[in-house]
């Protein structure tokens, strides 16, 4: 990215000189999801991960040339909002909302295989009740995903503003971190079906790799995200962005150190 900036003459700026699509179609700029009524939802869902998992300095660089001057106002979930806004949201809304339900059906698959085996509370859970508890919460996952978004947003913009880093606004933060759990309600997903594969085959190891794959790899794309849009020093959003993450590690591994002997015992009598 560093070199195509270089070849356009080094700076933000004359990329947008060069970008025709600049001020007449932001869907040009913005994330697949912009264009799902030409694509269609599945694969402007699936165009939208790739692009935030694997090209999020492309994806958010192309984001922050975007021009909002003219984004209309929009009503949302009974809130008037900005229309980027309102589709980075929804965005996160659907994908999380679907990855909930998926990974409620691998955590019963889960369930099931420990009450085969006997381990307790499982063996004598009812799963009527499950299923019937997701009945009732199914029609407010979207709001608590919404909800949840819009508390981290703001949490990590008091984070950029503490440490002086928040060039853009707290709507440049929104879309970044919008879009970027959004994508990763599948990975996350895709965890709790393999903690299904390695729990019944034994395959520990690889369940704890890609859990912190699942657990650091957002992280980058936020901070990789939020530099490309806020344009300010790299070190100040680091520490906006892994400080906290860094000091609760730290924390949780004296915890587990001190209480090591603890957890052991209890594993071992819930037959883990």
């Amino acid at each position: 990215m560093d070199d195509e900036r270089r070849q356009n003459g080094g700076s933000w700026e004359n990329e947008k000189a060069g970008d025709s699509s600049v001020g007449q179609d932001n869907e040009g700029l913005l994330p697949s999801w912009a264009r799902r009524e030409q694509i269609g939802y599945f694969q402007a869902i699936i165009r939208t991960i790739k692009e935030v998992l694997w090209e999020p300095q492309r994806t958010f660089g192309r984001m922050q040339l975007a021009d909002y001057s003219m984004d209309s106002m929009e009503t949302f979930v009974g809130i008037s909002m900005k229309r980027s806004l309102k589709e980075s949201l929804k965005f996160t809304m659907i994908v999380g909302t679907i990855n909930c339900l998926l990974t409620f059906g691998f955590s019963e698959i889960l369930t099931s295989e420990r009450a085969k085996r006997g381990i307790e509370p499982w063996a004598s859970m009812d799963h009527t009740d499950s299923l019937i508890m997701l009945a009732i919460a199914a029609p407010f996952i979207p709001f608590l995903i919404a909800a949840n978004v819009a508390l981290l947003t703001a949490f990590q913009h008091a984070f950029l503003q503490f440490f002086r880093a928040s060039k853009n606004g707290f709507e440049a933060t929104f879309r970044v971190v919008c879009y970027t759990f959004g994508a990763f309600f599948p990975v996350w997903t895709a965890t709790i079906g393999l903690s299904s594969v390695y729990i019944i085959m034994d395959l520990r190891i690889v369940g704890y790799v890609i859990g912190l794959l699942c657990k650091y790899w957002p992280l980058v794309c936020v901070y990789i995200g939020l530099r490309e849009v806020h344009q300010t020093n790299p070190r100040r959003i680091a520490l906006a962005v892994f400080l906290l993450p860094l000091l609760s590690e730290i924390l949780s591994l004296i915890v587990w150190y001190n209480m090591k002997d603890t957890f052991d015992a209890a594993r071992m009598a819930g037959g883990f």
